[in-house]
């Protein structure tokens, strides 16, 4: 999986490599054909290009940790941490509206006193599922 995720990181830093390089040769030619007097306003130019390329092409598509869960081939996600009422029910919202199978280990996740057990059960009810974290170690042991 490791390998697969930096095959993907490399595809996209390729990418913006190969897109900066024909940009800094367009603009080579431009000075060459043009002369020095215009090399500041190519300079301000490019400032201008990579940022406009980075937030038009790749951050729209590629900022979405889903995105790049979904090319691995991953399905289930498994939810820990703090703020069960906040944070770790808004991501299980998010990964199950993306048609991932959502786990949430009851005993690895803490929220706010009187909200953590109403958002575990409804991340129950309606999300994925809420196990102990030896049942999941257990079943994933097993399936080895």
């Amino acid at each position: 999986m490791t390998a697969k995720l930096l095959l993907i990181l490399r595809f996209y830093r390729s990418a913006m490599l190969l897109f900066c390089g024909a940009a800094s040769l367009a603009l080579a030619w431009v000075a060459k054909v043009h002369g020095t007097p215009i090399v500041p306003a190519l300079l301000l130019g490019k400032a201008l290009i990579y940022p406009l390329f980075l937030y038009v092409w790749i951050i729209p598509r590629y900022s979405d940790e889903f995105y790049y869960y979904r090319n691995l081939g991953i399905r289930r996600v498994v939810l820990t941490g703090c703020m069960t009422d906040c944070c770790v029910i808004n991501t299980a919202f998010d990964a199950a509206n993306r048609d991932f199978r959502v786990v949430v280990p009851r005993d690895l996740t803490r929220g706010s006193e009187h909200l953590e057990e109403p958002a575990l059960r409804m991340i129950s009810l309606h999300l994925g599922l809420v196990v102990d974290s030896d049942a999941l170690l257990d079943e994933w042991r097993s399936q080895d």
